[in-house]
């Protein structure tokens, strides 16, 4: 269901229990609701739900407990994400950003394991590149709700203004791929890793130094306590020069 700027409601669908394929929602102006989708309990490839600018929840996938997509798939939220609360597992990507009005992310606590990547704001290919925007979550203080034991890929939390912990993945044990923190002015590190978190295993950690350059206040002590536990992967200790800050 893409750009249909007359689709105010989905027509029911109360039959449906399995998406094999694709569900995508996107573009639809006047889409209020997705009443209709509630007995659907599992998508085969990726859910992208975005830019739907009339709609205030997603109710209407609260009997979602699994999307088994690619590794590239992605779950984008639209402003209320309480009604995924039967979501265990994503073998794809996490994405949520550019919600101007989420403020929590309560509804997510069931989702214990992401194959792939979970990003908060911005997604770039470039760690260090600077914000496109200053309202990407601007009203996101906290990710309390989440509770992932294990990542898949990597963990990227980029340009979130108002965010000040990361407690919300102080459970999380494996970490497979990158941890990208960045251009988060007010975000502390607690939570994540270090003598009394869970996080046990992770890819490349070398992305945190960025926290000492803009908008963090990581220090090197910081960093080399994040690590202790650290027993796989590329996570050098960097001395935070000036140069590393341009």
């Amino acid at each position: 269901m893409v750009f249909n700027p007359g689709l105010v409601d989905i027509p029911s669908l109360d039959g449906l229990g399995q998406i094999g394929g694709r569900l995508g929602i996107v573009d639809n102006g006047a889409l209020t609701s997705l009443t209709g989708l509630e007995g659907v309990a599992a998508v085969g490839d990726w859910l992208i739900v975005q830019r739907n600018d009339a709609l205030v929840s997603v109710s209407g996938l609260k009997g979602l407990k699994s999307v088994t997509g690619s590794p590239r798939s992605t779950i984008t939220t639209p402003w209320s994400i309480f009604w995924l609360e039967s979501l265990a597992s994503v073998s794809g990507s996490v994405s949520i950003g550019y919600n101007a009005a989420l403020a929590s992310l309560a509804g997510l606590g069931s989702l214990t394991a992401v194959g792939g990547d979970i990003t908060i704001g911005e997604d770039t290919i470039e760690w260090n590149a600077l914000c496109n925007s200053t309202e990407d979550n601007p009203n996101l203080g906290s990710l309390a709700g989440m509770n992932p034991k294990t990542i898949g890929g990597s963990l990227r939390v980029r340009c979130q203004t108002g965010l000040v912990d990361i407690d919300a993945f102080h459970a999380t044990g494996f970490i497979g791929g990158d941890i990208e923190i960045a251009l988060n002015p007010a975000l502390g590190l607690m939570g994540l890793g270090g003598s009394a978190g869970d996080l046990t295993s992770m890819g490349d950690a070398s992305a945190l130094r960025v926290l000492a350059c803009k908008g963090g206040p990581l220090t090197q002590a910081d960093y080399s306590e994040i690590l202790v536990k650290v027993v796989t992967g590329d996570a050098p200790l960097f001395e935070f020069e000036a140069a590393e800050c341009l």
